[in-house]
C-alpha cells in the first residue's frame, strides 16, 4: 500500500476521475498500526503502479506544528491533478477544527482555510466553519461532489485551481455566512493563498447564538 507499509484497502469510496484517468478516492485501511484515529486517507492515481497516498488521517501538519488531520473529506480533482477535500484538524488539548485542504502535484499538501482563519472586508472577520457542501451542517467533511471537473456535473474546483467554497464568520458581534472563492496554491504561490481569498460575495448577518 503505498504510503502506509503492510496496510490493506478495506473500504474504498467512489472516486472522481478527470480526462487524463487519473482517479482520486478516500479509503479506509487495515493493518498493523492502524486505528480509527488514522486508517483514512485520500489516494490518486491512474492505476495500481502510480497510486499514491495524498494525505491520511493522523499526519502531522507542517503549516500548523502540532496539529494532525483528524477526519478527510470526499476528494475533488481538476485537469492539472490538483485537489481540493474537506476535513478536520486537531492539536493536543484542542477541540477538533474545519479546515479545507488543497493538494498541487509539485506544491503538495496545504490547509487552503481553517477555522480561526481572517477573511471579509480587510480581514477583520473570524472562520467559525468552511464547508463545501451547501446542503450540509457547517463543518461537514464530505462535499457529495464526485466530478473530475469535465463532465457536466457541478464541482468546487475549476481547472484554473480556483475553488467556491462556504464559510460562517464573526467579527465578534455578528455572525455571517458568505461564499468565498480561493486558489489551490502551485508552487510559486504556495505562501500566498490565504491572501488572496476574495471577500463574501453572497451574505447575511444576524445575531449569534
Amino acid at each position: 500500500m503505498p504510503g502506509v507499509s503492510g496496510a490493506a484497502f478495506s473500504w474504498v469510496g467512489l472516486p472522481a476521475i478527470h480526462h487524463s484517468g487519473q482517479l482520486a478516492f478516500r479509503a479506509s485501511l487495515s493493518g498493523t498500526g492502524l486505528n480509527s484515529a488514522n486508517n483514512t486517507g485520500i489516494f490518486s492515481g491512474a492505476d495500481a503502479d502510480s497510486l499514491q497516498l495524498i494525505a491520511r488521517a493522523g499526519d502531522p501538519l507542517p503549516q500548523a506544528p502540532g496539529f494532525v488531520i483528524s477526519t478527510v473529506g470526499t476528494p475533488q480533482i481538476n485537469a492539472a491533478g490538483q485537489m481540493i477535500f474537506a476535513g478536520t484538524i486537531e492539536g493536543p488539548g484542542e477541540p477538533s477544527e474545519p479546515a479545507i485542504f488543497g493538494y498541487d502535484p509539485q506544491a503538495g499538501l496545504r490547509i487552503l482555510i481553517r477555522a480561526g482563519d481572517l477573511l471579509g472586508p480587510a480581514q477583520a472577520r473570524q472562520v467559525l466553519s468552511v464547508s463545501l457542501d451547501a446542503d450540509s451542517s457547517p463543518g461537514a467533511t464530505d462535499s457529495g461532489v464526485l466530478s473530475g471537473g469535465e463532465d457536466g456535473l457541478g464541482s468546487n474546483l475549476n481547472n484554473a485551481g480556483q475553488f467556491a467554497f462556504l464559510a460562517t464568520l464573526t467579527d465578534g458581534q455578528t455572525v455571517t455566512s458568505g461564499v468565498f472563492v480561493g486558489s489551490v496554491p502551485e508552487p510559486a504561490a504556495a505562501l500566498f493563498c490565504i491572501a488572496i481569498l476574495s471577500c463574501a460575495v453572497l451574505g447575511r448577518q444576524h445575531p449569534p447564538q
